[in-house]
């Protein structure tokens, strides 16, 4: 319902990706993720909630929806990015529901906002976990943004900093 609405729709996508940021991110190398790393990650079920919730918006957005999103789109983007790192590093250590639902939200975001592009990218390597390929992974959804959305890229590059 949010999503329909011109002026709700903005609140709520700000307010899922602000508690998407308040999440912390594992800051630590794949090899060496600890179950208590895993386990303060994923422990009150926000991270699957906002997911879901993103999920949702982008799916049943519609144009109002869609504009919301356009209008946040470096912001969405690297937030979904960083979580992504996040949860490559939980499926590593044997955590894979989180990646894949970050997944589809990733595939939500991509549909929602045209870029099938990126959408064939995440879907070809989104899952894989070694480290080259995870890099790889990252290269080409820049790339794809930078080619697509070269003003985006530069707003998401300055967020990820």
């Amino acid at each position: 319902a949010f999503s329909q609405h011109m002026v709700l729709s903005g609140l709520f996508l700000e307010h899922v990706i602000s508690v998407l940021s308040q999440i912390p991110v594992l800051r630590c190398d794949v090899d060496r993720v600890e179950d208590s790393q895993v386990h303060n990650h994923t422990e009150d079920g926000k991270l699957e909630a906002a997911i879901f919730a993103l999920t949702a918006f982008f799916r049943g957005g519609g144009k109002v929806g869609k504009r919301a999103v356009e209008q946040n789109y470096a912001s969405v983007l690297s937030e979904l990015m960083l979580q992504l790192g996040s949860c490559h590093g939980l499926a590593y250590s044997g955590h894979l529901e989180p990646l894949r639902n970050l997944l589809t939200a990733f595939q939500a975001f991509c549909e929602c906002v045209g870029d099938l592009e990126m959408g064939k990218i995440l879907a070809r390597d989104g899952e894989l976990s070694e480290k080259e390929r995870w890099i790889n992974l990252i290269g080409d959804i820049a790339g794809c943004i930078s080619i697509k959305r070269p003003k985006e890229s530069e707003n998401a590059d300055n967020l990820l900093e």
